[in-house]
C-alpha cells in the first residue's frame, strides 16, 4: 500500500515558507514493518510566494521521532540542488548505520530497528524536549512522527515545516487472516505458559551474535562434553583447518600435533605441558613473562651458565652481578632499605676471599660529567646510619670499598663522603686495618698541596690533636729518612714511657742527628738556623757546631730585671738578681742551685753586719754558707753588694762595700 500527497506547508515567523509532498510505502502492521528506505519529494517555494526555491546547495534534515516527539530515533541530512529543477527535489530517506547522510544527533539505529514495535530503541533528546534515559519503549501499535527542517544554503537558517506527519499503518492492516496463504498454524507462534518460553524475545537473544556462533559450534561438534565414564573433551582441530575465528581466550585439542591451542588475541599459541616451555632467545637469555607470552632481552639481561654470572646491561658479566648503564641518569645501582627500627643496609659489600685485588663493592666511573662510583646516603635520624658501610677480611690485598675515578669533569671523586650530622663522620674506619691514600689528602680544604693539607680555623685550639692511649706511650709524630729509618720524633711522652726523662714531658728528640731551629724558610728555600742542640748535648745559639753545653756565637743579653724584696727571705726562683731597700741583718736565701751565680744587694745605708742562711729549696735542704776574712759591718751611708757562688752544698759570698 502507498500514498502520495503534495502541497504547501504552513510557516510562522520565518524567512522561508517550504512545500513538501512525501511518497511513502508501508507493510500491513504499520510502524513494525516499515520498509529499510522510502522515497520522499516535494518542492520548495520561496517564502509568501508561489515563486520556487532556486538552490544548489540546499540542505534537508529528516527526523524520526517517537509518539511523544521527545526522542529522535533516527536523524539524517541530505543536500540538494533546486537550481535547475523549477524547485522540486527528490530523494531516499533511509541508510545504513554509520553513513555521512547520518548527523550527530542520530542515535544509530537501524531502519528496521526504528519501526519496530518489540524492545527498547536508542534515542537522543529532541529539541527542547528530554529522552528519558537516552531510550525509548515502544508497544504494539506505536506510531511514529516524521519531521523536515530545510537550510537554504543563502541564509544559512534552519526552517522546520510545521506541523509533524504522522507515519502509521492503514487501518484494515492491522488484522489479517492468512499471510501469503498460510494461516496461524503454519508459523511459530509465542508461548508464554510452559517452562521454557517461546517468544521473540528470546529466539533474537539464541540467534543473535555469540549465542547464534556457539549453536553452529554444537552442531558441527565444536563443542566442550562430558560424560560419566570420560572426561572434559575439548573441541578438537587440525593444524591445516583450524578455527576461522577464534576469541580470545578460545581452546581447543589439535590432533594434528596431539597438543592443546589457544587464541590470545593476536596468534595461536600452544600450551606447554609438562615442564616443556617455549623459550624466547638464545641460551642464557632470562625469560621475562610479557602477559601472554615469553619474551627476552639477552643485550641487557643475561646469565652466564659456564661461570654463573648475571650480566644487567651487558651480555659478558665479568662478575658474579655485573651491572653496566651507559644511558642511565642516577645510579646505576639504587639500595634502599625502609626499616627504621633495626640496624639494615641499602647495599652491602663484604669480600672475604685471601686473593690479591678482592673487593667488595667496586665502583668505576669514566663519565664526563659530575658521576659517582659508589654513592651512599643515609638519612635515618636515629641509631647508627652510614652512608657506606664496607668491610675486607681477605688476608690477601683486600679491599672494602674500590673507588675508580676516571671522568673528564671538573670534579672527579673516586670516593665522595658527606655528613651532615654533629656526632657523625663523613668516614669511619674500624677494625684493625692500615688506611692507604696514594695522593694527597685535604682536611679542611678540597684542594690539597701536600700528602697531608690540614686547612681550619679554630680559635685558640690547634688544628692537630694527638693521642696515643697507651700509659706506656708517646703522643707524637716520628719522623724518617729516605731509607725509613727513624730520624726523630716529637711529642708527649705518657706518665710510663722508657727512657731518662721522658715520663709526662713534651719530648723532642732525635736518632743519630742534630736538632735545629731554623728562620726565613718559605718551603722552596731553606732559612737560617738559629739554634741547634747536638746530638752530644751541647747547645749552639748562632751556631751549628757548639764547641761547649752552651755556645753563643753572636753575643748574649740577659735582660730579666731585678727584683725588689720587702721581707728577710730571699727567693732566687724569681730571679738571680734581688736587692732590699733595708740595712743589714738576718736574710734567708732560698732556692739557691748548684753551678749557680747570684747577686744580692742591700741598699739599706745604716752600718750593720749581715748574717746568711742559705737553701737549695724553699728552706728545706740547707746549704753551708761561707763569707770572706774581712767581712764585717758594712759602711753607714753607703750600699752593699754581695755576689754568691754556689758549688756543690757551699754557699761562697763574696762583699763590696761602699757603694
Amino acid at each position: 500500500m502507498s500514498q502520495n500527497s503534495r502541497g504547501l506547508i504552513g510557516y510562522i515567523n520565518r524567512v522561508l515558507i517550504f512545500g513538501l509532498a512525501v511518497l511513502f510505502a508501508q507493510h500491513v502492521y504499520g510502524a513494525n514493518e516499515s520498509p529499510q528506505s522510502f522515497t520522499l519529494d516535494g518542492q520548495l517555494l520561496q517564502a509568501g510566494t508561489t515563486n520556487p526555491l532556486l538552490d544548489t546547495g540546499a540542505k534537508i534534515t529528516i527526523d524520526i521521532l517517537n509518539p511523544a516527539k521527545t526522542c529522535i530515533l533516527y536523524e539524517e541530512q541530505q543536500t540538494v540542488n533546486t537550481s535547475t529543477t523549477n524547485g522540486y527535489y527528490n530523494i531516499q530517506v533511509g541508510s545504513a548505520v554509520g553513513s555521512a547522510q547520518r548527523t550527530a544527533s542520530d542515535p544509530g539505529n537501524t531502519m528496521a530497528n526504528v519501526f519496530q514495535n518489540l524492545t527498547a530503541i536508542a534515542g537522543t533528546s529532541a529539541p527542547g524536549q528530554t529522552c528519558t534515559g537516552n531510550s525509548y519503549t515502544p508497544v504494539p501499535g506505536d506510531i511514529r512522527y516524521f519531521r523536515i527542517t530545510v537550510t537554504p544554503s543563502a541564509t544559512g537558517v534552519a526552517d522546520t515545516l510545521s506541523p509533524d506527519t504522522i507515519l502509521s499503518s492503514v487501518p484494515t492492516a492491522l488484522v489479517a487472516q492468512t499471510l501469503q496463504g498460510l494461516d496461524a498454524s503454519s508459523f511459530l507462534q509465542v508461548n508464554t505458559s510452559g517452562g521454557a518460553n517461546v517468544t521473540q524475545a528470546n529466539l533474537n537473544a539464541l540467534f543473535t551474535g555469540t549465542a547464534y556462533t556457539n549453536l553452529q559450534s554444537i552442531e558441527s561438534g565444536n563443542f566442550m562434553s562430558t560424560s560419566t565414564t570420560s572426561a572434559t573433551s575439548l573441541p578438537t582441530y587440525t593444524t591445516t583447518s583450524p578455527p576461522s575465528s577464534p576469541t580470545v581466550g578460545s581452546m581447543w585439542y589439535n590432533t594434528t600435533s596431539n597438543s592443546i591451542e589457544y587464541y590470545n588475541g593476536t596468534s595461536t599459541q600452544t600450551l606447554a605441558t609438562g615442564s616443556s616451555v617455549t623459550p624466547s632467545g638464545a641460551a642464557g637469555a632470562v625469560q621475562i613473562s610479557g602477559g601472554t607470552s615469553l619474551t627476552s632481552d639477552p643485550t641487557n639481561f643475561f646469565w652466564d651458565t659456564t661461570n654463573h654470572r648475571l650480566g644487567i646491561g651487558t651480555n659478558t658479566p665479568n662478575y658474579p652481578l655485573d651491572v653496566k648503564g651507559s644511558t642511565v641518569s642516577g645510579p646505576v645501582v639504587s639500595g634502599v632499605n625502609g626499616d627504621t627500627t633495626s640496624a639494615s643496609y641499602g647495599v652491602y659489600g663484604s669480600a672475604s676471599s685471601a686473593s690479591t685485588g678482592t673487593t667488595g663493592v667496586y665502583g668505576v666511573v669514566s663519565s664526563a660529567g659530575d658521576a659517582y662510583g659508589v654513592a651512599g646516603n643515609a638519612t635515618s635520624t636515629t641509631g647508627t646510619p652510614f652512608g657506606g658501610y664496607f668491610t675486607s677480611s681477605s688476608t690477601g690485598a683486600g679491599t672494602g670499598v674500590y673507588g675508580a675515578e676516571n671522568g673528564a669533569g671538573n670534579t672527579g671523586y673516586a670516593g665522595y663522603f658527606n655528613n651532615n650530622s654533629s656526632t657523625g663522620w663523613g668516614v669511619y674506619s674500624a677494625g684493625t686495618s692500615s688506611n692507604y691514600f696514594a695522593g694527597d689528602v685535604g682536611i679542611g680544604t678540597a684542594s690539597p698541596a701536600f700528602p697531608l693539607d690540614i686547612v681550619g680555623t679554630y680559635n685558640y685550639n690547634p688544628l692537630e690533636r694527638i693521642e696515643n692511649t697507651s700509659s706506656s706511650g708517646l703522643s707524637g709524630i716520628m719522623f724518617l729518612n729516605n731509607s725509613g729509618v727513624m730520624g726523630g720524633q716529637i711529642g708527649y711522652a705518657n706518665s710510663g714511657a722508657s727512657g731518662t726523662g721522658y715520663a709526662s714531658n713534651v719530648m723532642l728528640t732525635t736518632n743519630t742527628g742534630d736538632f735545629r731551629v731554623a728562620t726565613g724558610d718559605n718551603g722552596t728555600v731553606a732559612g737560617t738556623v738559629r739554634f741547634t742542640v747536638a746530638n752530644n748535648g751541647n747547645v749552639g745559639i748562632g751556631t751549628t757546631s757548639p764547641r761547649a753545653g752552651l755556645d753563643v756565637s753572636n753575643g748574649s743579653l740577659v735582660t730579666n730585671p731585678a727584683v725588689n724584696n720587702t721581707t728577710s727571705t730571699i727567693d732566687f726562683s724569681t730571679g738571680n738578681i734581688q736587692y732590699t731597700t733595708s740595712s743589714c741583718g738576718a736574710f734567708q736565701f732560698n732556692n739557691l742551685k748548684d753551678g749557680g751565680t747570684y747577686t744580692f744587694i742591700v741598699k739599706g745605708t745604716t752600718a750593720a753586719t749581715c748574717s746568711f742562711t742559705a737553701y737549695s729549696d724553699a728552706g728545706v735542704t740547707a746549704l753551708t754558707v761561707h763569707t770572706p776574712p774581712d767581712f764585717g759591718a758594712t759602711v753607714s751611708g753607703k750600699q752593699t753588694l754581695f755576689s754568691i757562688l754556689v758549688a756543690g752544698a757551699d754557699v761562697y759570698i763574696a762583699w763590696t762595700p761602699g757603694y
